[in-house]
């Protein structure tokens, strides 16, 4: 497992390929609707091997997929005053209703799970 930081804290992870991360209320892009990543993640999720991106909506309950491959095609850059990232628009996701866990941020058995069965989909 690798852990990925945003000015020192973590805020996501790699495990076998797949990143993962825990999104709270506020954090998905509405105009455009997208995901965003920071550049100093994306980096950081590009050194560590990263082909799959998971994202968990908590105020949605929904799960978002896409492949690191897509993500680079079809993301674009973006500052809105949190520094430069680059956003992929919610058309380009998978959405899978229902959480891929309710594990916390840390390893443990249910990510193990959700990581096994979300290498099924992609």
């Amino acid at each position: 497992m690798t852990p990925i930081y945003f000015r020192g804290r973590p805020v996501m992870r790699v495990e076998s390929d797949i990143a993962y991360r825990k999104a709270g209320s506020g954090e998905r892009l509405r105009k455009p609707e997208a995901w965003s990543f920071h550049e100093s993640v994306l980096q950081q999720l590009e050194a560590a091997g990263a082909r799959q991106l998971v994202v968990e909506d908590l105020e949605t309950g929904r799960t978002y997929t896409a492949d690191w491959g897509t993500f680079v095609a079809k993301s674009f850059a973006l500052d809105r005053g949190a520094g430069p990232q680059r956003a992929l628009p919610i058309k380009y996701w998978r959405v899978v209703h229902g959480r891929a866990t309710s594990a916390p941020v840390s390893t443990g058995p249910a990510w193990e799970q959700a990581a096994q069965q979300l290498t099924l989909w992609g």
